[in-house]
């Protein structure tokens, strides 16, 4: 069941990017179905509705927003750094 949601979520972090990351000469899906392979997972691509979305509107719904450090002191004990 891990598996499976760290690959969904790895294609949705794709499909986000799938506009500056891929090469014009390959397939998208035949892109994302080797960088699948190559780390690991054991996920199919297949064409869907969201790929047919202009990298806008992928952008919108499959966009990854990491958490922005807090700007007031934290309390005691409680630490939050970002993991590069």
């Amino acid at each position: 069941m891990k598996e499976l949601i760290s690959a969904v979520v790895v294609v949705s972090i794709l499909l986000f990017s799938v506009s500056t990351v891929f090469t014009a000469g390959g397939s998208e899906i035949e892109e994302l179905q080797r960088w699948i392979h190559e780390h690991g997972f054991k996920y199919n691509v297949a064409e869907n509705w969201i790929m047919k979305l202009p990298p806008v509107n992928r952008a919108v719904i499959c966009g990854y927003k990491p958490s922005l450090p807090p700007v007031t002191p934290l309390p005691a004990g409680v630490d939050f750094h970002i993991i590069e």
